[in-house]
C-alpha cells in the first residue's frame, strides 16, 4: 500500500505519495481533494508529502486546527491547483485555526498575468490564526502568494518565497478591528520575472495593520513596490533590501509609527523610467511617487539605523556634434554598432544643441551591445502628444492610429497635466519605438494589445523617429545598466493628501549616491523634508 502510518511518541503521521491519490508524478490526472480532507478530519496529526513530486488538486483544501503538512527528502512538495484558481478565492484555506504548520511546501497556481477581476485569489490564506508556523515554503503564480490576515497572532514565519505573484507576494494584512500582532517573521523573499510592470507583483512584501512584531531579512525585487509598511506600529525590522523595483524601494505609509529598522538598502528602483503614477508635470521626471525610501502621510517617530540608497552607474557615452537633445528616457541607437540604450542623464560640457556643437556625456541604462568610439547616434523614439487620455498604455503595448493606421510599441507614457487617466482628461506624451507610418495630428489612438479603443487622441504632430542627434566621441565606458532611482529621489519624507506631517523620524546614518538631481529634490531628498528629522553622521554625496 502506498499509504504508510508511522507511530511516534507524540504524533501519528501519514506519508502519502502521488500513487495514493490516483495520479503519477507526471500529473496525468487531478487529485480528488476529498481524500486529503478525509485525513484532515481523522486523528492523523501530520501529512508528509514526497518531496520533489507535484500533487494536482481539483479543489481548495480547507485545513484543520492542530494539523501539519511537510515534505520529505529535502525538496518542495508541490501542491498544484491548475483549475481552482480561476473559480475559487483560495487554494489552501486556514480560517481562524490554531496550532497548524506548513513546512517545505510549494503552493502553485496558474496565473500567467495579473487580472484585476475583483476576486482576491490566495495561495496560502491564514485568517485570524494563532500559534502557527509556516517555514521553508513557496507560493507562485497566484494573485496573493501568502496572506496572514485579520488577527493572526503568536505565529512563526521563516524562509518564505513569493514568486511571480500579481498583487502581494507575501502579505501581513490585518484590519482595524482585528490587527495582526506578536508575529515573528524572517527571510522573506519576493520577486517577479515579468518584463513589464503589469506582469509583476504590485507589492513584494506588504505589512499592514500589524503591531508589536519582529521582521528580519526582507528582500524584494522586480515588483511594483518592494516593501510597503502601512498603518503598522511598534515593530522591529532587521535588514530590508529592495532593488530593481518598478516604482518604490521601501515605503512607510499612512500612520506607520514607532517602528525601528536596523538598516535599509535600496537601489536601482523605478525600472519603468516613466511616469509610474499620474501626478507628474515636467518631462516625465517630476514624480515624487518613485524613490528609494519614503515616509508618507503621518509616519512619525520611526528610527532607522542606516539608509543606503543608490543606483549603479550606467553606461557612459561621450558625444560631440550634438544637434538635437534627446528626451530623458528616450531610446538611442548607434547607426553602425546597432547598440541601444535609454537616456538617464545628459551632462553638457561645451557647445549647445541649438548650435549643433553640443558635447559632453550621456549616461544610458538598459544597454544592449557596445557603442563604437566614433559613430552617429540616433534617437529611435517617437514622441506623440496626446490629450483626452482615458486608459494608460503599459510598456510594450502596441498603439495604432485609428485613421492613419500608424503603429508603434510603447516605451513609456508621461502625463504633463494635472488631470488624470481615470477622469479621461490626461494629457502629455506617449513615447514609442518601432514606429511604422505617421500618426495624424488629431486622431484616436487604439491599444491593440489590450483591445481598448480610443485610449487617447493625438494633439498635434509627432516628433519624428530616427533623428541623428550626435556622434560618439571616444570609447564608451561600460557600467552596470539596470534600473535607477526616480531621477534622484533617494530619501523622500513628505506629506501627501493632507494626511499630516511626517515628524520626528530619525535616520542615524545615511549614504545616498549616484542619484541624478531632479527639479524637486536636493542632495537626494524629496520635498517637504521635515526639519525635525534628525540625521547623525550622514554623508550624501555625488548627487549631481
Amino acid at each position: 500500500m502506498p499509504l504508510t502510518k508511522v507511530t511516534g511518541r507524540m504524533i501519528n503521521r501519514y506519508a502519502v505519495d502521488a500513487a495514493f491519490f490516483g495520479v503519477l508524478p507526471s500529473n496525468t490526472a487531478a487529485v480528488n481533494t476529498s481524500k486529503i480532507q478525509d485525513f484532515l478530519s481523522s486523528s492523523v496529526d501530520e501529512v508528509v508529502f514526497i518531496g520533489g513530486e507535484e500533487y494536482e488538486f481539483s479543489d481548495t483544501i480547507d485545513w484543520v486546527s492542530g494539523k501539519r503538512a511537510s515534505a520529505s527528502g529535502g525538496d518542495y512538495a508541490i501542491l498544484s491547483f491548475p483549475s481552482v484558481h480561476d473559480t475559487e478565492n483560495l487554494l489552501v484555506n486556514c480560517d481562524t485555526l490554531s496550532n497548524i504548520a506548513f513546512d517545505n511546501i510549494h503552493i502553485k497556481g496558474d496565473r500567467t498575468a495579473f487580472v484585476n477581476d475583483g476576486q482576491d485569489k490566495y495561495g496560502l490564506y491564514m485568517k485570524g490564526c494563532t500559534s502557527f508556523s509556516v517555514t521553508n515554503c513557496k507560493a507562485s503564480a497566484v494573485e496573493n502568494g501568502f496572506a496572514f490576515r485579520d488577527g493572526c497572532a503568536r505565529c512563526f514565519v521563516d524562509n518564505l518565497v513569493g514568486e511571480n505573484c500579481y498583487y502581494h507576494s507575501i502579505s501581513f494584512w490585518g484590519r482595524n478591528t482585528a490587527v495582526n500582532q506578536h508575529l515573528r517573521a524572517g527571510s522573506l523573499y519576493a520577486y517577479s520575472t515579468g518584463s513589464t510592470e503589469s506582469a509583476c507583483a504590485i507589492t513584494g512584501v506588504f505589512i499592514e495593520e500589524t503591531y508589536d512584531s519582529q521582521f528580519s531579512q526582507i528582500l524584494a525585487h522586480d515588483c511594483g513596490t518592494g516593501c510597503r509598511i502601512e498603518n503598522s506600529c511598534d515593530n522591529a525590522f532587521g535588514q530590508i533590501t529592495t532593488h530593481d523595483n518598478w516604482r518604490v524601494g521601501c515605503n512607510f505609509y499612512n500612520f506607520s509609527q514607532r517602528n525601528v529598522v536596523s538598516s535599509i538598502t535600496t537601489f536601482n528602483n523605478n525600472r519603468a523610467n516613466a511616469d509610474a503614477i499620474d501626478t507628474s508635470t515636467t518631462r516625465g521626471n517630476d514624480n515624487t511617487a518613485c524613490y528609494g525610501v519614503g515616509f508618507e502621510n503621518t509616519c512619525c517617530n520611526n528610527t532607522i539605523g542606516s539608509v543606503s540608497a543608490f543606483q549603479t552607474p550606467g553606461y557612459i557615452v561621450p558625444f560631440a556634434s550634438g544637434s538635437e537633445e534627446p528626451w530623458l528616457g528616450s531610446k538611442l541607437q548607434g547607426t553602425t554598432s546597432a547598440a541601444v540604450g535609454r537616456v538617464r542623464k545628459i551632462a553638457l560640457t561645451s557647445g549647445s544643441w541649438g548650435g549643433g556643437d553640443a558635447a559632453g556625456e550621456m549616461e544610458l541604462v538598459e544597454v544592449a551591445g557596445t557603442f563604437d568610439s566614433y559613430e552617429v547616434i540616433q534617437n529611435v523614439t517617437t514622441r506623440v502628444p496626446y490629450t483626452s487620455g482615458s486608459n494608460k498604455p503599459a510598456p510594450n503595448d502596441v498603439i495604432t492610429g485609428s485613421s492613419s493606421g500608424a503603429t508603434g510599441t510603447v516605451l513609456w507614457a508621461s502625463q504633463q497635466s494635472a488631470a488624470d487617466w481615470i477622469g479621461g482628461s490626461s494629457a502629455g506624451y506617449i513615447y514609442l519605438v518601432g514606429v511604422s507610418g505617421t500618426f495624424g495630428t488629431f486622431e484616436n489612438l487604439n491599444n491593440t494589445t489590450s483591445g481598448v479603443l480610443n485610449i487617447a487622441t493625438t494633439d498635434g504632430a509627432s516628433d519624428a523617429v530616427d533623428t541623428d542627434i550626435a556622434t560618439t566621441n571616444g570609447a564608451p565606458t561600460a557600467g552596470v545598466s539596470q534600473g535607477f532611482q526616480k531621477y534622484g529621489i533617494a530619501v523622500n519624507i513628505r506629506n501627501i493628501g493632507g494626511g499630516g506631517n511626517d515628524n520626528y523620524n530619525i535616520i542615524r546614518s545615511g549614504q545616498v549616491f549616484n542619484n541624478d538631481a531632479a527639479p524637486i529634490t536636493q542632495r537626494g531628498f524629496g520635498n517637504d523634508f521635515q526639519v525635525n528629522t534628525v540625521f547623525n553622521r550622514s554623508e550624501f554625496m555625488r548627487n549631481a
